[in-house]
């Protein structure tokens, strides 16, 4: 089958900005054998996202939080996505990150990985003992709430269901979010052109960049994808936080895009709300009897 130029060149400009597309092309329109995981973002352009901003200002701001435990003796992450807002069309994303005190030497010494570097630097915890009490990641979230403007949280049920319950009985809106590619594929797009649009704001945060550079991505036949690691080199748990978090960002942005503009008449009030407030509308005049038949006459005989 001929494939005409025109259409071969638009899947191209799209491949070029989607590495699932990106596989996608190869197989059909280059005849290339690939693999079903690719390395994702491109650090050249992720680093341009990397100018410091004040973390501040970020307090009281609207927010969604991605949670990823994975298991005691290794690295927790809980992310904090901050969504465009009037007066700032950019994302920020805070981090946190833990690990056990124990056995991180060893880590650093066998992945040669420089976990105490970031202990020491601020950009990592290490908990006291060779796991991870979850009971701190708790009290800490707590503290976060009292900071941000936290709508809801999501979390991975796997290892994460008891600490899930706890939060959600202290108020603390929690999301259970599906792992497969209909969960984490339209966030993990929508965080690619956010980062090659340069609109995700990461700080420099070194342990994130590091779990940044570590992600391949699986992709399916519909060219879905997500984060995978079985396949990824090395720790990604604060980017499929991150991935969760502005999942239920991205929600929440079209709840507010759906309800924007809708203006509904109560009859019951008798008063317009336009944007769920009451709008002052004029009065309306009353029409009589007679002011009525004398309209209908004078519209009979235009239609005639």
């Amino acid at each position: 089958m001929t494939v005409p130029l025109k259409n071969m060149t638009l899947e191209y400009e799209e491949a070029r900005e989607d590495p699932a597309l990106e596989l996608k092309f190869r197989r059909d329109f280059l005849c290339q054998w690939t693999n079903a995981e690719i390395r994702w973002i491109p650090m050249d352009k992720y680093d341009k996202c990397a100018d410091k901003f004040d973390i501040e200002k970020l307090a009281g701001r609207e927010c969604y939080g991605g949670l990823d435990l994975a298991s005691s003796d290794d690295i927790a992450a809980f992310v904090l996505i901050f969504p465009p807002n009037e007066i700032d069309s950019n994302y920020y994303i805070l981090p946190h990150f833990w690990i056990p005190a124990e056995n991180m030497f060893r880590r650093v010494k066998i992945h040669h990985v420089p976990y105490d570097r970031w202990v020491r630097d601020g950009f990592l915890t290490a908990t006291d003992g060779n796991i991870i009490h979850y009971d701190f990641i708790e009290k800490e979230i707590e503290r976060l709430y009292d900071i941000y403007d936290i709508k809801q949280i999501a979390f991975d049920d796997w290892g994460a269901t008891q600490m899930a319950q706890n939060l959600d009985k202290m108020d603390i809106p929690m999301v259970k979010t599906r792992q497969g590619f209909f969960g984490l594929s339209r966030p993990c797009k929508e965080l690619y052109r956010l980062i090659l649009d340069e609109k995700f704001r990461h700080g420099g945060n070194p342990v994130l960049r590091w779990m940044i550079e570590n992600v391949h991505i699986e992709t399916d036949a519909a060219a879905n994808i997500k984060p995978s690691k079985k396949k990824s080199k090395d720790k990604i748990d604060g980017v499929v936080a991150a991935v969760m978090a502005l999942d239920l960002a991205i929600v929440q942005g079209d709840k507010k895009k759906n309800n924007a503009g809708i203006t509904v008449y109560d009859p019951v009030t008798d008063t317009i709300i336009r944007n769920g407030k009451v709008v002052e509308e004029p009065e309306r005049k009353v029409e009589t009897d007679a002011e009525m038949l004398r309209r209908l006459e004078r519209e009979s005989w235009r239609d005639m």
